[in-house]
């Protein structure tokens, strides 16, 4: 895609939050193509490696002179916004993402349309680390995907609250298996030789 990777965009969201005074914000959009997988699966990696390089392309002309775009892995894409005024200025460029995303990407003679979501994660209010920040908008991501796809959410703090008790509970729940301490009951009256629950 021609577009810098993890590390060099970790470095310079280090330097912007370097740079940034008092008044200052900076807004992390992480950007991820709903049911990537598909394509890739059905027109093969060729035309998957097509889309990607267009995304990269869409998503860099939407970005400001100071802003900085990167391929994080796979179908994940993520923009660095240095220069807005207010919350305002990062939902209508995360609705340009998803807009420009969803025009039709014409691939081997397909006109394929793919849609994206993106997870919104602002300093100071929600981290002021590089990797608070990335993991704050991955948790807003995982929100949209879970409630439908094809749109965008700012991080909240009970995101990362309730994904910590999802990662706790399963985690007792693996060792519960391991330590075969889970058995299992059923309840109800038999009628006519079957169970009714």
């Amino acid at each position: 895609t021609g577009l810098p990777n993890r590390l060099l965009f970790v470095d310079r969201l280090r330097r912007a939050l370097s740079s940034v005074d008092g008044e200052g914000r900076t807004a992390v959009l992480f950007l991820d193509l709903d049911h990537f997988k598909v394509i890739n699966d059905s027109l093969g990696h060729a035309a998957g490696d097509t889309v990607l390089r267009e995304v990269a392309r869409r998503v860099s002309v939407l970005a400001g002179p100071t802003d900085t775009v990167a391929r994080l892995s796979g179908d994940e894409f993520v923009l660095l916004m240095t220069d807005f005024d207010d919350t305002d200025d990062v939902i209508y460029c995360a609705q340009k993402l998803i807009d420009a995303v969803a025009e039709p990407h014409g691939v081997g003679g397909h006109d394929l349309v793919v849609t994206g979501s993106v997870g919104i994660s602002i300093y100071p209010r929600d981290g002021d680390a590089p990797g608070d920040l990335l993991k704050a908008a991955d948790a807003a991501l995982t929100h949209v995907k879970e409630s439908g796809r094809n749109g965008f959410r700012f991080f909240k703090g009970e995101m990362n609250a309730e994904a910590l008790r999802w990662l706790a509970l399963e985690t007792r729940l693996r060792r519960a298996i391991e330590r075969n301490e889970l058995a299992l009951h059923y309840h109800g009256d038999f009628v006519e030789g079957k169970v009714a629950v």
